[in-house]
């Protein structure tokens, strides 16, 4: 097997036309920073549409009460596998006789059905008598409700995918920024007809795009091109650089700020109506609580997105 050698200054151009891609590859961010930047945007959200309503509100209850009876203990990064019907769970690894994914177990398995010691942490919600008893009052009960009912948390779940969808949205007319980057090395050996000869060319691409009210998109791109060529000691090197950018704008069917913003409008909108739903599930929680009267508890509903 041949063994191409490199001099030093061939393997330093080689290292810099590789970190591009090395970069972009290497840079990428973890689950927990996508999850924390989701739980801020739909903290700003809600509180946005509530300011909107001139109403001030607490942040935003992203995550399950630590002292509710459903508290799952594991890593909201990494899962734990949850407590599965056993006879169910078979087709996890195994369905018509195919193999399935085989890392369902590598975070672990969670086989509690609630969190522990959740009996111990109503001792700083609730009331108890010297004896040891629930003490329920209607001011416990409903606390006690918004911390354990899955219900409520179903209402806060959705409303706030309500606001992530407004976010998916709203990314449509931000300036998106990215970069491409192709990098290849040919060889040629001493029995070539143009005799040995070694060429690395990178070309690395960095652009934006940016979407407007009315429809139009402005895509900017510049093309960086570095070529090396090493032919004994006549190794020459060329650079070239371009410019480009268009700019369409739809003018019939598909433009138009009517059409182009009519999902954000619905969006914006349904994040409102879904912020005023759940005050009205909050007060309805409380009389079906306190005197067992469900008339009015409706909540926030999702229409999904318009992607």
């Amino acid at each position: 097997m041949a063994r191409i050698r490199f001099t030093r200054w061939q393997s330093l151009l080689i290292a810099l036309a590789a970190l591009p891609w090395l970069l972009v590859s290497g840079g990428g961010c973890s689950r927990a920073f996508y999850r924390i930047a989701a739980d801020r945007e739909v903290d700003f959200l809600v509180g946005q549409k509530a300011a909107d309503l001139g109403w001030t509100m607490p942040r935003f209850p992203t995550y399950v009460d630590p002292r509710s009876r459903y508290f799952d203990p594991t890593s909201p990064d990494a899962p734990a596998m949850p407590f599965d019907d056993p006879v169910a769970h078979q087709y996890m690894h195994k369905v018509n006789r195919m193999s399935g994914w085989p890392c369902w177990h590598v975070y672990g398995d969670w086989w509690g059905l609630e969190a522990p010691n959740w009996r111990e942490a109503m001792q700083g919600y609730a009331e108890f008598t010297e004896e040891g008893r629930l003490k329920l009052s209607a001011e416990t009960a409903v606390r006690t409700g918004i911390i354990n009912s899955a219900s409520y948390r179903a209402n806060i779940e959705t409303l706030y995918i309500s606001a992530l969808d407004v976010s998916s949205q709203r990314f449509e007319f931000v300036t998106q920024l990215y970069t491409t980057n192709a990098t290849n090395y040919l060889t040629a050996g001493a029995l070539s007809p143009v005799g040995e000869q070694n060429t690395l060319t990178t070309l690395t691409t960095p652009g934006l795009t940016r979407m407007f009210a009315a429809g139009g998109t402005l895509a900017v791109n510049i093309a960086n091109s570095f070529v090396w060529q090493f032919a004994g000691p006549n190794s020459t090197n060329q650079t070239h650089s371009l410019l480009s950018f268009s700019f369409l704008q739809p003018l019939l069917q598909y433009g138009g700020r009517g059409y182009i913003l009519e999902p954000l409008t619905i969006l914006e909108r349904q994040l409102l109506a879904n912020l005023r739903a759940f005050q009205r599930y909050r007060q309805g929680f409380y009389t079906l609580v306190v005197i067992g009267d469900a008339t009015n508890v409706s909540g926030p509903q999702r229409d999904g997105g318009f992607g």
